[in-house]
């Protein structure tokens, strides 16, 4: 389904309006959604990362665009929401044709996931036209076709399945190591053919009962809207 809330004549639009249409996904049952949107912030917005939460544990895949400001995401200003920190999302950087970072691209090493061609790509335009782009957002759509492949093969797996897929099959290359999590790009054959790929839960360490549990001191800041 296409859901549009990016109405402005420069291709803008509001917070509330992508409530809207995540909720609305979350309420038809949608497994996957492909976002090439977001903006540079120094925190997340409260209501858009609790929607994503949501939709998280409604077991959707949240496929995101990194942004195009040359900025590393790990900093203190992130691309969001590609860069809030729910297990759902996959960060997609944009890869030129020599699957080098393109120049416009943002990166992270924590805080990006993949990258995925970004450079000169056909796509439709207004009035029944076509031409060719650059950005996240034409990288993005990439791994949520590839995602779609992937549970088209086998519905009963969760988006973690599919993320682990994703992620574990990428493509190292050197000119992407350190700029993202995987150090590549999505690679689909080896997604589509790899034969132990499924996502296996690590088990959580349990202490001897005579210790006691101990509480984790926190450094984050409490968040406003």
């Amino acid at each position: 389904m296409a859901l549009k809330f990016l109405c402005g004549e420069d291709g803008s639009g509001y917070t509330a309006d992508a409530l809207h249409a995540i909720n609305y996904a979350v309420a038809m049952g949608t497994t996957l959604t492909s976002n090439s949107w977001g903006s540079l912030g120094s925190r997340a917005h409260p209501g858009l990362e609790e929607a994503i939460r949501e939709a998280e544990e409604a077991d959707m895949l949240f496929v995101a665009a990194a942004g195009n400001d040359d900025n590393d995401n790990d900093g203190p200003r992130k691309g969001y929401s590609a860069s809030s920190e729910l297990d759902s999302i996959i960060s997609v950087g944009a890869s030129n044709k020599e699957g080098e970072k393109a120049w416009f691209s943002n990166y992270g090493l924590k805080s990006v996931d993949v990258f995925a061609p970004g450079t000169r790509i056909a796509s439709t335009m207004p009035g029944g036209k076509y031409s060719s782009s650059s950005g996240t957002s034409m990288a993005t759509p990439f791994v949520a076709g590839l995602a779609a492949l992937l549970w088209s093969m086998d519905p009963a797996q969760s988006y973690r399945d599919i993320k682990h897929r994703i992620l574990s099959t990428s493509e190292k290359m050197d000119s992407l190591e350190g700029l993202c999590v995987t150090g590549g790009q999505v690679n689909a054959l080896k997604a589509i053919t790899c034969a132990d790929c499924k996502w296996t839960p690590t088990e959580e360490p349990t202490a001897a009962p005579t210790e006691a549990p101990t509480q984790e001191p926190t450094t984050e800041e409490p968040r406003t809207p």
